[in-house]
């Protein structure tokens, strides 16, 4: 099964000690930070060189810092969305320090999707950009332009369920169609694979020994190298199979790249098997999970 195109994840790469996560963003959602998921989100905010508050996440996030006694150690870049939830006095404060307000009421999409559109069109790629109501510099023209190649999405996971759905059909925006977008809680990372062959590399002292492969677009035909349970052009689907419950297995690079040449038609030195890796190739979009420690 050979499907073109080729795509390099690191998933883990803004959660690791002293990286160099370059061109990094950090949007922050509507639910709570807590003693579970704080240090992810410190290291997050260390790493990314853009954060952006998702309107109520304004109020979770000035919460936590005051609490922490380090409101201006935690100043959000841009606060964005239809801003009928952040507390004004909380708007007021950032504003003061900095932050750029921008809101955005276009109800045909949630905040979280109309934040990722204003930082990918209009910050990193600077395009045309008519969802924007009221910006508190005035203009577009006057914000910083700034590369954007990799997003996390701080969200603890729990809540309403069309809320989490909601988030899942944010990663389809065809706006993250050329960069790394992941939702990040307490316990695991989930992104959306492309059509083609996903190469998922990360650091095995970060990852718990869970993952998930969930064929939210319908009908995939799928292939795996690296997991417990792996796939061999096996079709997923709800109602009938899912790869809910996995586990990444692995193994020497020798045996590995082994594999590689029996499953799969792309050249193996695409591939950097001494890193470890998992590898998916699926014929639609194809949502996975991943757990971390």
């Amino acid at each position: 099964m050979n499907h073109g195109s080729i795509h390099k994840w690191y998933p883990l790469v803004g959660l690791q000690e002293n990286s160099a996560c370059k061109n990094c963003a950090l949007v922050i959602l509507n639910r709570p930070i807590t003693s579970s998921n704080e240090v992810k989100l410190t290291k997050l905010w260390d790493t990314s060189s853009l954060k952006f508050a998702v309107d109520g996440g304004t109020n979770r996030l000035f919460d936590w810092a005051q609490q922490k006694l380090q409101l201006k150690n935690f100043l959000p870049d841009f606060i964005c969305g239809d801003l009928d939830s952040v507390e004004q006095e909380k708007l007021e404060y950032y504003s003061k320090h900095g932050s750029v307000t921008v809101k955005l009421s276009h109800q045909d999409f949630n905040d979280f999707t109309k934040t990722l559109k204003f930082a990918v069109e209009c910050i990193s790629k600077r395009n045309p950009f008519d969802l924007i109501d009221r910006i508190s510099t005035g203009s577009i023209e006057t914000l910083p332009r700034q590369k954007i190649d990799r997003i996390y999405c701080f969200c603890e996971s729990g809540g309403r369920m069309d809320h989490v759905m909601g988030n899942l059909n944010t990663l389809y925006d065809e706006c993250l169609s050329d960069l790394e977008a992941y939702v990040i809680d307490s316990e695991s990372i989930t992104f959306l694979l492309r059509k083609g062959l996903n190469i998922i590399y990360f650091d095995q002292n970060l990852i718990d020994k869970h993952c998930g492969l969930i064929p939210v677009s319908g009908p995939t035909r799928v292939t795996t190298l690296g997991f417990k349970w792996d796939l061999n052009k096996s079709i997923l689907k709800f109602g009938h199979c899912v790869s809910t419950s996995n586990e990444f297995e692995i193994t020497d690079s020798d045996s590995r790249k082994l594999e590689f040449l029996n499953l799969f038609s792309h050249d193996p030195k695409l591939v950097d098997f001494h890193i470890c890796n998992a590898l998916i190739e699926t014929n639609e979009p194809l949502i996975f999970t991943m757990s971390i420690k």
